[in-house]
């Protein structure tokens, strides 16, 4: 069962979801990349549908 709301978005190779628990870097200021493990396939990918992740406002 998998949790849409708790998605990067979906393996490039495999299609298969990308849990938000296998984020491992966002890169980027303006456009941001996201990589992750993708638990099916074991590769790190830029999960395609990735919503881009809130940036801080540090002060």
């Amino acid at each position: 069962m998998t949790n849409e709301s708790s998605d990067l978005g979906t393996c490039p190779l495999c299609e298969s979801p990308v849990p938000a628990s296998q984020l491992l870097a966002v890169f980027g200021s303006t456009e941001r990349t996201t990589f992750a493990e993708c638990p099916a396939c074991g590769d790190i990918v830029a999960p395609t549908d990735a919503p881009l992740p809130e940036k801080s406002n540090k002060e």
